[in-house]
C-alpha cells in the first residue's frame, strides 16, 4: 500500500513507532457519513490528531500520567490533567469559538503563554499541543519551555499547504519538519510570507460544503495540511527570526486588520463558510481599525445576506462616510436601501471596495507551485475538472503561474 513505510516512519521516536494500531484499518463517521482509513498513507504516518481516544493510545498515555495541554482553548485534548490558554477571553485566535470551563474535578485550567509556562521542571509525563505554535510570538522560548516541563509530546500545526490555501489570518509562522545531516528531525519555524492569502482561502468553503473533503482534510490526509511532530526527551528546532517586509506581522494593527478583512472577504465571495467564523474576522478588523471603510462594507456584506438590511445599510453609509469618492461603497449602499432584485449578487461582487487588495504577490511565497499542485490535485481530486467558477479560476492562476518566469509575470499571474 505505501512504499519504503518503515523509513516514514523514522520521524517518530521509538517508543511510539511500534504501536500495533498504525497497521490497522480504522473506521469513522461524521455527519452521517462513514469511512475506512488507515493511520498511514503515501507520505507516511497519519495522527489522528482529532480522535483522542487513538492518540492516547498512540502515544501510550496511562492513567496516571501527568498530561498538559499548551493552549488547549476551545478544543482541549480530553486526556490533559491541564490545560492553558493564553487568551481566554479574546476569540479571535479561535475563529470566534467561546473557549470552554475546564474547572472541573480532574482538569485545571491555566492562563499563560506557551513561551511562559508555570510549571515545574517535569512536571508533565506528556505534553499536547495542536494548533497553537504558529501563534507563538516566540517559537524558541515555547519549544524550550515544552521540553522543560514535559519528557514527551506532541506538537501539530498547519503545514505550508494549509497556510497558503486555507490558513488563519493570526498564524505567524510556516512550521516543517527538516532534518539535519545525521537524519535527526528538526522542527523548523519560517515567518509567514505574506498577509493576504496568495490563494484567498479557497479550501476553506469545501470543508463546510463537502463532506467527503472533509474528511480528506481533518483524517486521510491529515499528514498532508498538518505538520506532525511527536517528540521525547528533547528536540532539535531552528528559527529564523527576521521580518522581511512581505511577511506578516500580526503586532502590526494595520496589517493584523488587513489579514483579517481578507480572510473575510474571502469567505463571502466563495460563499458556503458560515456567518458566526466570518463575522469575527470583520469585528477584529473593525477593533484594530475603527475607520476602516473597507471592514465597514464587508460588515455591511455580510449583514445583508443574513437579511439584516438595516445594520447593513448603517455599515454601508458609515464606509461612504469614511471614503466618500469611493463608487462601490455608494453602490452597496444603494442597491441595499433599494432593496434590488440584483443587490445580492452585486454586493457579494463589490465585497472587495479597494481593487489593490485582491492583488496576491506570490514571488516570495517560498514554496514551489509544483508542491501547491501535488497537494491541490490530492485534496480536490475530480473537482478540478469540475464546471466550479472558483475552481476554475484557481486552475486558471496554477497553469499562469507554471509558466511565469520573471518577477513581473507572476503578478500578471495572479492580479
Amino acid at each position: 500500500m505505501v512504499q519504503n513505510l518503515k523509513s516514514l516512519f523514522e520521524n517518530i521516536p521509538p517508543r511510539f513507532r511500534h504501536n500495533d494500531l498504525w497497521k490497522q484499518t480504522l473506521k469513522m463517521s461524521q455527519n452521517g457519513w462513514e469511512w475506512d482509513f488507515s493511520l498511514a498513507n503515501e507520505l507516511g504516518p497519519v495522527f489522528p490528531a482529532l480522535a483522542d481516544d487513538i492518540m492516547i493510545e498512540l502515544f501510550d498515555v496511562g492513567d496516571k500520567h501527568n498530561v498538559l495541554d499548551i493552549g488547549g482553548g476551545d478544543a482541549s485534548f480530553s486526556r490533559a490533567n491541564v490545560v492553558t490558554d493564553a487568551f481566554p477571553t479574546s476569540n479571535a485566535h479561535r475563529s470566534g469559538r467561546a473557549i470552554g470551563n475546564y474547572h472541573t474535578d480532574t482538569v485545571r485550567f491555566v492562563e499563560c503563554f506557551a513561551e511562559d509556562l508555570p510549571f515545574e521542571n517535569g512536571e508533565f509525563d506528556f505534553a499536547y499541543s495542536r494548533s497553537v505554535f504558529e501563534h507563538t510570538l516566540n517559537p524558541a522560548a515555547a519549544c524550550q519551555e515544552m521540553m522543560r516541563v514535559a519528557h514527551s509530546g506532541y506538537i501539530e500545526t498547519p503545514s505550508p499547504l494549509a497556510e497558503y490555501l486555507g490558513g488563519h489570518p493570526t498564524h505567524r509562522w510556516i512550521i516543517t519538519v527538516e532534518r539535519t545531516d545525521d537524519g535527526e528531525p528538526v522542527l523548523a519555524f519560517k515567518r509567514k510570507p505574506f498577509v493576504h492569502a496568495p490563494f484567498s482561502y479557497l479550501l476553506r468553503p469545501l470543508i463546510f460544503r463537502d463532506n467527503d473533503f472533509r474528511f480528506r482534510w481533518e483524517w486521510q490526509f491529515r499528514n498532508l495540511v498538518t505538520t506532525q511532530f511527536a517528540w521525547q526527551d528533547s528536540f532539535k528546532y531552528r528559527v529564523e527570526e527576521s521580518i522581511p517586509p512581505e511577511c506578516m506581522n500580526y503586532d502590526v494593527p494595520a496589517a493584523a486588520a488587513d489579514a483579517h478583512l481578507d480572510c473575510a472577504i474571502s469567505a463571502i465571495q466563495f460563499g458556503d463558510v458560515p456567518m458566526d467564523i466570518i463575522l469575527p474576522d470583520i469585528d477584529t478588523a473593525l477593533e484594530l481599525t475603527p475607520e476602516n471603510a473597507a471592514a465597514h462594507n464587508a460588515k455591511g456584506c455580510a449583514h445583508f445576506i443574513m437579511g439584516e438590511r438595516t445594520s447593513a445599510i448603517e455599515h454601508f453609509k458609515t464606509a461612504t462616510l469614511l471614503e466618500p469618492l469611493s463608487g462601490l461603497y455608494r453602490t452597496n449602499l444603494a442597491a441595499a436601501a433599494a432593496s434590488e432584485a440584483e443587490a445580492h449578487v452585486n454586493i457579494v461582487q463589490n465585497a472587495y471596495a479597494i481593487p489593490e487588495m485582491r492583488t496576491r504577490d506570490l514571488s516570495n511565497c517560498g514554496l514551489s507551485i509544483s508542491d501547491l499542485e501535488y497537494g491541490l490535485v490530492l485534496l480536490l481530486g475530480g473537482l478540478l475538472n469540475s464546471g466550479s467558477p472558483h475552481i476554475r479560476h484557481i486552475k486558471e492562476r496554477f497553469a499562469a503561474v507554471k509558466t511565469a518566469a520573471e518577477r513581473e509575470q507572476w503578478h500578471q499571474a495572479v492580479a
